[in-house]
């Protein structure tokens, strides 16, 4: 995608100078935008593309995690901070524990940035354990897509 491609957004790239935050419904609309226009697969594609530098802060703070669940009690405290938006759970199992994002979608925009937010939990935790950790079972509280391949 060009440039010129992201002119008819809410805030445009050039406007983004000095911005602080991004309307939740702005940002959601888009997760829309780019799905209609980078096809199926966008959100989870993107979240693997996420690094703990992109983060900031929040990333730093992984940085210095003694262990992966960490990472999870981290990101509740700074989210408090700034939203009510994310809920993490963990239940700590012998050889699997099980993750969960209560965070429920109202429109196809918040259901694409859990799907990211998901994937790039996946890139988190195998950057602070140095290991190929991989979700055994992902399920999201939105229905699967209309055509598989979605």
């Amino acid at each position: 995608m060009a440039p010129e491609d992201f002119r008819e957004l809410a805030t445009p790239p050039e406007a983004l100078e000095g911005v602080q935050a991004v309307p939740a419904d702005e940002f959601f609309g888009l997760h829309e935008w780019l799905d209609e226009r980078l096809g199926p697969g966008f959100a989870i594609r993107t979240g693997q593309q996420m690094k703990m530098d992109d983060y900031g802060v929040l990333g730093l703070s992984w940085k210095t995690c003694s262990w992966a669940g960490e990472i999870f009690e981290r990101s509740e405290r700074y989210f408090k901070l700034l939203s009510n938006t994310y809920l993490w759970q963990v239940e700590k199992g012998d050889s699997i524990s099980k993750v969960y994002l209560h965070r429920k979608p109202h429109r196809r925009g918040l259901e694409l940035s859990n799907e990211a937010t998901l994937s790039a939990t996946v890139v988190v935790l195998q950057a602070i354990t140095e290991t190929e950790i991989l979700p055994v079972e992902v399920t999201f509280q939105h229905g699967p897509p209309a055509v598989l391949t979605d």
